[in-house]
């Protein structure tokens, strides 16, 4: 299950949608707590606050599908409980 699910979310990699947003800001932040580096730590924070205004964007305006946007509210839950 998990093993799909990292397929699904990795061709979808490479815009800048919600989901592609969500990943970059859960990869720097745990490489920022990993490294002990401020900076990619504020980068995830960044990245973290542009996936939030897309996927509201996304809501209001739906053009981005469903998985999608489930998989994208994951990694921002996955964010909140490890930051």
């Amino acid at each position: 299950m998990i093993r799909d699910w990292l397929s699904f979310v990795y061709y979808r990699i490479g815009a800048l949608t919600p989901l592609d947003l969500a990943m970059r800001s859960v990869a720097c932040m745990q490489f920022g707590l990993r490294k002990r580096d401020t900076r990619l730590i504020n980068v995830s924070r960044a990245y973290y606050g542009g996936a939030l205004q897309t996927l509201r964007k996304a809501l209001l305006a739906p053009t981005t599908g469903q998985a999608e946007m489930q998989s994208t509210v994951m990694l921002l839950t996955f964010y909140e409980v490890n930051h």
